[in-house]
């Protein structure tokens, strides 16, 4: 009786394992490159060009301040 009941339940676990192995396989889906991969022709970022002014001008306008609160602390005295 105990073999019997285990070639069932094996025989239903089996059925049940191929029918959500047949689900998964059924619902996967798989990515195509259709396109083949290139090089870049040039780096887009960072770009060192606009930084490099973008940080200079900070840096004037911020000399450009404090040159002027020096000079007028100087021209209080």
């Amino acid at each position: 009786m105990n073999r019997e009941f285990a070639e069932t339940a094996y025989t239903a676990a089996l059925a049940t394992y191929d029918q959500a192995l047949a689900e998964a396989r059924r619902k996967s889906r798989y990515l195509a490159a259709y396109i083949k991969p290139t090089l870049a022709e040039a780096a887009e970022y960072p770009q060192r060009e606009i930084l490099l002014a973008v940080t200079a001008f900070f840096l004037l306008v911020g000399w450009a301040i404090a040159a002027l609160v020096f000079y007028s602390l100087r021209d209080r005295r």
